[in-house]
């Protein structure tokens, strides 16, 4: 089972823009999934809630639907576009990592 996580995805609105081309968010800025199966991508499954917040140009480049980018440059595009989502919520709080100690 895939992991889900709404709040995850609602960040999306709070972004001031797209993570990959800088596009201001006007409302288009988006969570979006990796379409990998080795992600948990299945046939009509998502993969898992980690997810890049892109505009939906960036959306459907990632994604091949306008191929704008070659295959390996898409997923390239995409884990880049993960990290820097990841990167946004731990600066600005959204996420926060526990202080529980390792190992025990």
């Amino acid at each position: 089972m895939n992991y889900r996580e709404p709040k995850l995805l609602k960040f999306a609105q709070d972004i001031d823009c797209c993570v990959l081309c800088g596009s201001r968010n006007r409302g288009d800025v988006v969570g979006a999934h990796s379409n990998h199966l080795s992600d948990g991508k299945g046939l009509s499954q998502k993969s898992n809630d980690l997810v890049a917040y892109v505009c939906q140009t960036c959306h459907d480049s990632i994604d091949g639907r306008n191929n704008a980018f070659d295959p390996l440059y898409r997923d390239l595009a995409f884990y880049k576009g993960v990290y820097k989502s990841v990167v946004w919520l731990l600066k600005t709080g959204r996420l926060v990592v526990g202080k529980e100690p390792y190992g025990e």
